[in-house]
């Protein structure tokens, strides 16, 4: 632990680093270009310029897409509010009968994860910055990818919707 607070943030982004390296590990991305997932969320890192956002971004997906909890992060010495952003990045597991409702009306998969944002994402200052980063380079992945489809059109609405709800007064 160092003196410096510079140094310090440094060092926790290490550790969170490479947390999220093992985390995602071996997982890639199921656009086209079938890059490593951990390139999506070192993506999201760079908008960064702080080292406590850096930190939030290289670790949004960490609790959500593998089996690291948020006691993990805790044990590990990333600071509470850190990971409390990553928490509140963190998608709630569903049910499943909500699995079957969503099923069965897509749609409500939508509502559900717009509600989310606005309950939980930006009710958070730095899971907030990230969210509106980590939607900003889903949409950019998704429109690089040149196979605009039905889906993709509907992923983007998604994405543009929860950026405008993160960006509201």
């Amino acid at each position: 632990m160092s003196n410096d607070p510079e140094k310090e943030a440094i060092r926790i982004f290490g550790i969170a680093y490479g947390i999220a390296e093992k985390a995602h590990a071996g997982v890639f991305r199921g656009l086209p270009d079938a890059r490593p997932y951990f390139e999506h969320v070192k993506d999201v890192a760079a908008f960064f310029p702080d080292w406590e956002t850096k930190t939030v971004a290289i670790l949004h997906d960490t609790i959500e897409d593998s089996n690291v909890t948020k006691e993990d992060l805790r044990d590990a010495g990333i600071p509470p509010h850190i990971v409390a952003a990553v928490v509140a990045m963190t998608k709630p597991p569903k049910t499943d009968l909500q699995k079957l409702d969503e099923a069965s009306n897509p749609a409500l998969k939508r509502t559900n994860y717009l509600e989310y944002v606005r309950l939980t994402v930006r009710e958070n200052p730095l899971a907030k910055k990230v969210k509106i980063a980590d939607n900003y380079v889903n949409m950019r992945d998704l429109i690089a990818s040149g196979t605009i489809n039905e889906s993709d059109r509907k992923q983007l609405n998604k994405y543009a919707e929860s950026i405008k709800i993160l960006t509201e007064d």
